[in-house]
């Protein structure tokens, strides 16, 4: 449950806390983002508006991540139809072209150096090369967003903002 799962991200938070100053606060405004989002999502498990307070004064679960720190218990899927150019001309809906793809494995058991340094770093650099393109170029990112200190890191680990300053981006929209 979010018990066990909440030890192995408290201690990223900890540190970004302890390295950055980073607030509760700053990252419950992720929190804050997505529940802007699901608002308005007829599809979404949790319609329900939050504040950064409601996040920071929720329940403790695994300090320092509270209750709505916490991805909400569920299943999923997606899944990416790949086809040529040639043949998505003949679709319904415009195609999305795919100019850049990474893929990386990092946890602090196989050799990634530190707790803020995750796969999206290595993931990321190489996708953006391959494209052609920088964190700057990018109007629209979906990122998965099982704790709110996964999301902070990963934005900076993609280039989004620097180490150290996702807190200040998130806290001020941007995320929104």
């Amino acid at each position: 449950g979010w018990q066990s799962a909440g030890q192995m991200f408290a201690p990223t938070f900890m540190r970004h806390m302890h390295d950055f100053g980073t607030t509760a606060e700053q990252v419950a405004h992720v929190r804050v983002a997505h529940s802007h989002h699901a608002s308005n999502n007829p599809k979404a498990y949790y319609k329900k508006r939050v504040t950064a307070q409601d996040v920071v004064t929720s329940r403790m679960i695994c300090k320092p991540l509270h209750l709505l720190d916490c991805c909400i218990i569920s299943d999923g899927g997606g899944a990416v139809i790949v086809t040529s150019l040639e043949r998505a001309k003949d679709l319904r809906k415009r195609p999305i072209v795919v100019r850049g793809t990474g893929e990386a494995v990092a946890h602090r058991e196989i050799g990634a150096p530190d707790l803020l340094t995750i796969a999206a770093k290595q993931s990321g650099a190489h996708a953006f090369r391959m494209a052609g393109m920088t964190p700057a170029d990018i109007d629209f990112c979906t990122l998965y967003d099982s704790f709110t200190i996964t999301v902070l890191v990963t934005l900076e680990n993609l280039g989004f903002c620097k180490p150290g300053e996702g807190g200040a981006f998130v806290e001020n929209g941007g995320i929104g």
